[in-house]
């Protein structure tokens, strides 16, 4: 059986198009010092949160003399998808962030190993979501709160509740 010609290069290209290479993508800050990103760009890669993964492993370096951080994650979940069987995903991500101290500050990230890209975006879409969140300011709703004060008086207790308002106030040099 003659074996066609083009088939050992198609194959090669379908290989090339299997394995994506790195996938990267930036993020401004504005309003933002590049301390203040700096410092929430550690703490987002140190402790980070996902709703429907479970964190395996989270090796983080921080490197501040470039302002880089590196990191190593390894996620499990268990897919559930309508009239199948459970699916359990285990995926790997070697990150790197990069700030890039402009004004305003810019953070580069990249998935340096090779994943689907389209997961490799929602990798590093999640770490800029996670930076917004800690940077953004708490909305004044949420500074209202009721507190409940109990005072005790004769034959028994006195319930007061307190109405906290927050006021803004202007921000402070530091």
């Amino acid at each position: 059986m003659p074996v066609n010609p083009c088939l050992p290069s198609l194959l090669l290209a379908a290989t090339f198009l299997l394995l994506p290479g790195c996938t990267t993508n930036n993020a401004v800050f504005e309003d933002r010092s590049p301390e203040q990103v700096w410092t929430v760009m550690v703490t987002v890669a140190q402790s980070p949160e996902f709703e429907d993964w479970t964190i395996m492993e989270n090796d983080v370096w921080v490197d501040p003399n470039y302002d880089r951080v590196e990191i190593h994650r390894r996620l499990k979940r268990d897919y559930h998808h309508p009239n199948l069987e459970p699916v359990r995903q285990i995926e790997t991500y070697d990150l790197q962030f990069i700030l890039e101290r402009t004004d305003p500050p810019v953070v580069t990230g990249t998935v340096r190993n090779p994943v689907i890209p389209v997961r490799g975006q929602e990798m590093i879409k999640h770490f800029f979501d996670e930076m917004r969140a800690l940077l953004s300011p708490i909305p004044q709703d949420s500074l209202s709160e009721s507190v409940l004060i109990v005072e005790p008086i004769e034959g028994g207790v006195e319930v007061i509740d307190i109405e906290i308002e927050v006021e803004d106030m202007p921000p402070t040099d530091s």
